[in-house]
């Protein structure tokens, strides 16, 4: 249906969007960017964060980094949700490019813009968890390790992941201060 809508309206930025996240769930990552790349160049904000995930998914962090940097300067100052998942993703983007102060500023930021979201996001607290850990010690990630896992949902892959993770790492802390 969305390609028939397409070839009767070819520049339709919606159906563009819409057609990308029915790639991605059918995993057709590549024809899923080059559908979110005609949203953005037909003007949809909201394909800025896709194809930037996108991005981040395959590696390509200085391709994804411009794109969320446009995405919020395009973004509505009272939509949070797209404004959150900008920030999380552009912390997942400098925590990848090893830029951890950035990285810490714009995962605070995701969880500021996640305050009225129910459930709580579990993402911003398992990246800045990760990043506080290679920026500033094991130490300093405890709290948000705790958050990280009393968030997260297994079901999701990469918050289940992040569940392994946080529970070795707060068992190493844990132990670490024993032995003190």
């Amino acid at each position: 249906d969305y390609e028939q809508a397409l070839s009767l309206y070819p520049d339709n930025a919606k159906a563009h969007y819409s057609l990308g996240r029915l790639y991605e769930d059918l995993q057709e990552f590549k024809k899923a960017q080059t559908q979110y790349r005609l949203a953005v160049e037909g003007g949809l904000n909201y394909a800025y964060n896709e194809l930037a995930r996108l991005y981040i998914q395959d590696k390509k962090y200085s391709q994804a980094v411009p794109l969320l940097l446009k995405g919020l300067d395009e973004a509505q100052k009272d939509d949070h949700e797209f404004q959150y998942a900008l920030f999380k993703n552009l912390g997942w983007a400098r925590f990848k490019q090893e830029r951890y102060y950035e990285a810490e500023a714009n995962l605070r930021d995701a969880i500021f813009h996640s305050k009225s979201f129910e459930p709580t996001p579990a993402a911003p607290h398992c990246l800045l968890a990760q990043v506080l850990e290679k920026n500033k010690g094991i130490d300093s990630s405890l709290s948000e390790w705790h958050l990280c896992i009393g968030y997260a949902d297994p079901r999701n892959p990469y918050e289940d992941a992040w569940l392994n993770m946080g529970n070795q790492h707060i068992d190493d802390i844990e132990q670490s201060g024993q032995q003190e």
